[in-house]
């Protein structure tokens, strides 16, 4: 049962390396020498604004989030068909996860996950980027107002995802004492949301926003993600959920906040850079495909 809990470990923190990489294809330029001026045409946001703009993009990048599958590629498919394959290969194993889980607590492991439960707890992390915006707006420190934003959004969107599922499903949380396979859904109802697991998507969704602002720094993105990890197996730890639901959550909460940070960079559907270069003799462009 040990490598249960180490393979759920490793499948959950593997997460935080799909779709991390880019490579740059082709790149050319008329004549580099004389590059004087040039100005990408597909411009990045380098900031964002509380304003109308930003909150009519919950819809644009709900809905663009809703349609992608239709825009994926192979690779995206392949990380969605993993996601799901993770959770079909833990949901056979939940019960006895949960068992050795239950008859394994000790004063350390109730040390380590003692108050794990409030980094994806709304009630402490809406606050928590409510004043983050606040010390952003008075220091002038536009990274944390990004993360606010981008957090505010990453979280309200995933929720909205995590709790269709959870109404859709009705699946019976450990603690109610049913089997593992308890599902009663779908259901107007919030008698029985085990699956997906909420504070895992909430924690990996504010987690995953700050580990991509700060993604040049050396400490910051490991830490993140360890707190949302640690959080995510406290739910199994505290039997509030069943180990395939903190797995699925926790991807929802990673993929949701990297698609809305993408939308807001300007990095969806937009894999061709043009960016036109003007010289002393010439006048250019230089091309870029990422892929």
């Amino acid at each position: 049962m040990k490598n249960y809990i180490h393979i759920l470990i490793i499948i959950i923190w593997g997460m935080t390396s799909f779709n991390s990489y880019s490579f740059t294809k082709a790149s050319f330029s008329a004549d580099k020498s004389l590059d004087i001026y040039s100005a990408q045409l597909f411009q990045k946001k380098d900031s964002l604004k509380l304003n109308g703009s930003y909150l009519k993009s919950y819809w644009t990048c709900s809905k663009h989030i809703l349609s992608s599958p239709f825009r994926w590629n192979g690779k995206q498919w392949l990380t969605a068909g993993l996601v799901l394959g993770g959770t079909a290969a833990l949901y056979p194993a939940d019960q006895a996860v949960k068992d050795y889980t239950q008859s394994n607590h000790n004063k350390y492991t109730d040390f380590l996950f003692a108050g794990a439960e409030i980094f994806g707890n709304p009630s402490y992390t809406v606050p928590f980027l409510a004043l983050n915006y606040v010390y952003g707006a008075i220091f002038e420190d536009q990274t944390s107002k990004n993360v606010s934003l981008l957090g505010f959004q990453s979280l309200a969107i995933s929720a909205g995802f995590v709790y269709l599922l959870k109404m859709s499903t009705q699946r019976h949380r450990p603690k109610t004492g049913d089997p593992y396979n308890s599902w009663d859904g779908p259901a107007f109802s919030l008698d029985h949301t085990s699956f997906p697991s909420g504070h895992s998507s909430s924690a990996w969704s504010i987690a995953t926003i700050i580990a991509l602002e700060f993604k040049g720094h050396p400490f910051i993105p490991a830490i993140c993600y360890s707190i949302a990890t640690l959080t995510a197996l406290s739910r199994v730890y505290e039997n509030y959920h069943w180990s395939s639901d903190i797995f699925l959550g926790s991807a929802i909460g990673f993929f949701t906040a990297r698609a809305v940070h993408r939308f807001h960079q300007g990095e969806m559907n937009q894999n061709l850079s043009i960016i036109p270069s003007i010289g002393t003799n010439f006048k250019g462009m230089n091309l870029s495909y990422t892929f």
